[in-house]
């Protein structure tokens, strides 16, 4: 008789004990488990937690920035009382009173219209004013810079109206920063006493 297992024996101890074809498998599923390479999952793909953990370690030795570093913004440059910014003042100032002096507008539009001209102070001073209480219906004549040198962010517009001359305080932040209304005094005095800038005096020409 033929030394160990015939294939008639092999069949009947898979017969008898078919759990250890099971046992058997396991086995070579742990085995294979064991032999997993780092990075990598039982089934060969790779492992994410791996990928995450060796990101981890790669950015530990990165530099950080350092919000110090940042550069700072330089403050805004002073303005400069010239020829163009005192244009602007006018323009500003002339653009404004004729947007508040409309008593026939519904207040929504009157506001929509001349909030965007008003400094933040102004705005809450002047929000919630009723139009139709406005005693001035238009601007009448041409406006002119009231001489003020006290400061290169202030100037003074006085623009007639068909209620008398507006005195209209205006203020800027700096250079290049728009001109924005303060204040939109009425008449109190005659226009004629307000003193002109040299900014829009009419020139005379050189001395003789």
């Amino acid at each position: 008789m033929a030394s160990g297992f015939s294939s008639e024996t092999a069949a009947w101890h898979a017969r008898r004990f078919p759990w250890r074809s099971v046992l058997s498998a396991l086995a070579v599923v742990l085995l294979a488990g064991c032999s997993v390479q780092p990075g990598t999952t039982a089934g060969g793909s790779p492992d994410a937690s791996a990928g995450r953990s060796g990101a981890r370690g790669s950015s530990a030795g990165e530099a950080v920035p350092h919000d110090l570093d940042m550069a700072v913004p330089s403050p805004p440059l002073p303005p400069t009382a010239d020829d163009t910014s005192g244009a602007a003042a006018l323009d500003v100032a002339t653009r404004a009173v004729a947007a508040f002096a409309r008593p026939g507008l519904d207040a929504d539009t009157w506001w929509t219209e001349l909030a965007p001209m008003l400094s933040p102070a102004a705005q809450a001073a002047y929000v919630g004013t009723d139009p139709a209480e406005i005693p001035v219906t238009g601007v009448s004549g041409e406006p002119h810079v009231v001489d003020d040198v006290s400061s290169p962010y202030l100037a003074t517009v006085a623009v007639p109206t068909d209620s008398g001359v507006y005195a209209v305080l205006l203020s800027r932040t700096g250079a290049g920063a728009p001109w924005l209304i303060e204040r939109l005094d009425p008449p109190a005095t005659d226009p004629a006493t307000l003193p002109r800038s040299p900014i829009d005096a009419p020139s005379t020409g050189p001395a003789a």
